[in-house]
């Protein structure tokens, strides 16, 4: 078994998700409101770092600012600002935000996201869990992304809405592309795994030859799906997830 990889359950991290999702949808939408639109809308995506998460630096006034998750001391961070997220909620981190735009005669549209439904609970503990899957697969799909020969490759994001770090490849610098990434579970496959993906889907494509325990998910999504327990039941789990993005070159043929 991996002893870099923690445990992680889709039920027990649940309710720590939804504050964490919560703020990172607020960081999003900060990240948003001062960046121009990318063509791939990679605006929405946040950046995986050694301390936790972080917008991109933007453009605020005068200054350059960004927001950063700090998921080391659990905090979130603003210039001065500081909010400990066992306190705060996602919607009052907005709201600070939207009131400090407005007080600097910003502007810039700060649009509410579409919060958690259910409040969260938020435990320390389970999010250190899933904060170290979430750096060891950051630093993996790095790792993938160097080995992909040409095309146009997508930086490595933590999209606030699915919940997924991702790296996305544009084999042929058109919208033909591949996409491999990492969640903690979801409404379709409740359990943390990994995924991989083509657009436009090949009509040959759930039938291409698959590592072992990588399975075709046809429910709310088309794609491979490795469970994430299968890497920590492994001595090499790098080995495993390198034998699964290898499946990325036959599916890019598939587009040709």
């Amino acid at each position: 078994m991996s002893q870099s990889l923690p445990s992680l359950n889709y039920k027990d991290f649940l309710s720590t998700r939804r504050v964490v999702q919560d703020v990172l949808r607020v960081m999003s939408a900060w990240q948003r409101a001062f960046l121009l639109p990318d063509p791939h809308s990679w605006e929405h995506g946040l950046e995986v770092h050694m301390r936790g998460v972080v917008t991109k630096p933007c453009r605020v006034g005068n200054t350059v600012q960004s927001i950063s998750m700090d998921i080391v001391r659990h905090k979130v961070r603003f210039g001065v600002q500081s909010w400990e997220l066992h306190k705060s909620s996602g919607q009052e981190i907005f709201a600070w935000l939207s009131h400090w735009i407005q007080a600097e005669g910003l502007e810039a549209t700060l649009m509410r996201p579409s919060f958690s439904k259910s409040e969260g609970n938020y435990s320390p503990t389970q999010l250190d869990r899933y904060a170290g899957a979430l750096w060891w697969m950051n630093d993996q799909l790095h790792s993938i992304a160097n080995q992909l020969n040409g095309g146009l490759k997508s930086p490595i994001l933590l999209y606030p809405h699915h919940f997924d770090i991702a790296l996305s490849w544009y084999p042929y610098n058109d919208e033909r592309q591949l996409t491999i990434g990492f969640l903690p579970g979801d409404m379709h496959v409740k359990k943390p795994y990994i995924y991989l993906t083509a657009y436009p889907e090949p009509p040959a494509l759930a039938f291409l030859d698959k590592p072992e325990a990588v399975l075709w998910q046809k429910e709310g999504f088309h794609g491979f799906v490795m469970p994430y327990s299968r890497l920590r039941m492994r001595a090499d789990p790098e080995t495993v997830l390198r034998s699964f993005a290898g499946m990325m070159q036959p599916i890019a043929d598939l587009l040709r």
